[in-house]
Parts: C-alpha cells; structure tokens; sequence
C-alpha cells in the first residue's frame, strides 16, 4: 500500500518507476492511494489482515513498512527564527548550495542533512556538510560568499 501516488516521490520520478517494476517482477502487487488504517495477524496461519481507507480488506503472507522520514527540529526555536517552519518541526529548510538557510535575514543560519530538504541519503549529507564546511571556513576569513540564493 502506498498513500500517494508513486513509489520514491521526493526522487526523480524514473527511481520510483524502477523499484516499482522491479517489486511487481518479483510478485508484488502495490495499490497506490490508500492508507492501512488496521492491521492484524492470525498466529495460527501467519495470515495479515489489512482494513484501508477505502473500506476494502486485504489478505496478504508478508507486509513490507517504510514510513519516510522527518528531521527532528522541534523544541529547536526554528519557528520563531525561519519564516514558514511550523512548530512541529515537520517542515525543510531552505538552503543554498553551501546549506545557509536562505530565509533567515543576515545568512547566519546552516543547515546540512534531512532538514535541509535534499535527498535524505547519507551521501548527499556529507557532500552538503564538505560544501557548508568550505563556506563557513571561508566566512571565517573574513571571505563570505554573497548572500542570495
């Protein structure tokens, strides 16, 4: 089951294409737009029962979870020093190509990682921290990059 409507969504699209076709080679079958809202498992047959929203009841051997990610912000003060960031600390920041968070006025904020609203990969983190560890360097030399976006 897949609440939305491709597999991957924050990839490009043809990754979620791909990792579909692959699971549906190996037999799965994926159902997009729906959301489990119960699930059990018989401890006799090992059989799982999935209710959705859509009021329809699923039958299947093995279930297969990922629920995505969200950076842990909350209780942080983001709220009050990013426009736009909700309380929750749900949201991403937005950030230049060095991870300074473009919407703080004087460009004193960096943010690198899942919170800066790039690919959630550990690659991409440490590419992200190497280029904000060049640009604070520099700002330590009294060399800062311009300030927009």
């Amino acid at each position: 089951l897949v609440r939305g409507r491709a597999l991957l969504p924050t990839w490009e699209p043809c990754a979620g294409e791909e990792v579909a076709r692959g699971l549906t080679g190996l037999g799965v079958r994926l159902r997009f737009g729906t959301t489990a809202l119960a699930l059990a498992r018989d401890p006799d047959t090992a059989e799982i029962t999935i209710e959705t929203d859509d009021g329809t009841t699923l039958r299947c051997d093995a279930l297969l979870t990922a629920v995505g990610r969200r950076p842990r912000t909350d209780g942080l003060g983001l709220d009050d020093i990013v426009p736009g960031h909700t309380a929750s600390g749900a949201s991403r920041l937005p950030v230049d190509d060095t991870g300074r968070v473009t919407s703080v006025d004087g460009g004193w904020l960096y943010a690198i990682g899942d919170v800066a609203g790039r690919g959630q990969l550990t690659h991409i983190a440490k590419y992200q921290a190497r280029a904000c560890a060049a640009a604070l360097a520099e700002r330590a030399q009294g060399r800062l990059a311009p300030l927009g976006p």
